[in-house]
């Protein structure tokens, strides 16, 4: 039998070969091979699954179910040349992640973000300047980051490092990061602020919607839409856009 270690290796490398970057996967499995490994176990249980899938106290029930997905789908693959694996049942966590409600900056809090970069130790001040070149981009674009040159998690954790600065964001004991509106709000922002303009404007929005969700890289229209239930001035402009519509047909 190979090791699970080297069955991981070979379940990354052929996933990987069909499109998947499986980042995060591929470092959460590594962990939970770690701890299979370390209580001298050659193969994957139910019991060690759920054990590692739950560790964290500080996670959310949906996490522990995404968690243990991870491992049921590798479970799945070991199955296929070892014979011991247990496949962790579908239900046995069953919470489903529920999309966080976006925050929309304002235009005073992107500006106090933006200044309040100049408080982060620099030495040649690039610091300053590379963040707040960053955020002012993220909030005037929508873009994504592409973790290149300044990585998706050393952007994240400024972010959230100057947004406590200016009392956005509270500490939350060894979370790093606090708790509080996030770097990916920005991107909500500008799809909010986009379709606001278009319903106070009067254009065709129903129309236009699929331009947007395309320039965001959303793989499903229904996430562009998702902001017309997630944001009550949205979904308030979009009611009186439709009950204005049926009162024109009636008459």
């Amino acid at each position: 039998m190979k090791a699970l270690g080297d069955q991981l290796d070979e379940y990354l490398r052929v996933r990987r070969s069909l499109g998947y970057t499986l980042r995060e996967p591929a470092h959460c499995l590594r962990n939970f091979v770690v701890m299979v490994e370390r209580e001298g176990v050659e193969h994957i249980t139910t019991a060690l699954a759920l054990r590692w899938a739950t560790q964290s106290s500080q996670a959310q029930p949906a996490t522990w179910a995404a968690r243990l997905g991870m491992v049921r789908r590798f479970a799945q693959w070991c199955a296929a040349s070892d014979p011991r694996t247990e496949i962790p049942p579908q239900g046995l966590l069953p919470h489903r992640y529920r999309r966080q409600r976006p925050y929309i900056y304002n235009d005073d809090e992107i500006l106090r973000i933006i200044s309040a970069t100049e408080q982060l130790p620099s030495g040649k001040r690039l610091r300053a300047t590379t963040f707040a070149t960053l955020f002012g981009l993220l909030a005037v674009t929508g873009m994504r980051e592409r973790g290149t040159r300044i990585t998706g998690d050393m952007a994240r954790y400024t972010f959230a490092l100057v947004s406590r600065l200016v009392g956005l964001r509270t500490s939350a004991g060894g979370h790093r990061h606090g708790h509080g509106p996030r770097l990916h709000d920005l991107r909500h922002r500008f799809g909010v602020r986009t379709l606001l303009d278009w319903y106070r404007a009067g254009a065709d929005v129903e129309r236009e919607l699929p331009k947007l969700s395309t320039y965001l890289g959303h793989v499903h229209i229904n996430d562009t839409y998702w902001y017309l239930e997630a944001v009550p001035e949205l979904l308030a402009l979009a009611t009186e856009r439709l009950m204005k519509r049926s009162k024109e047909e009636r008459t």
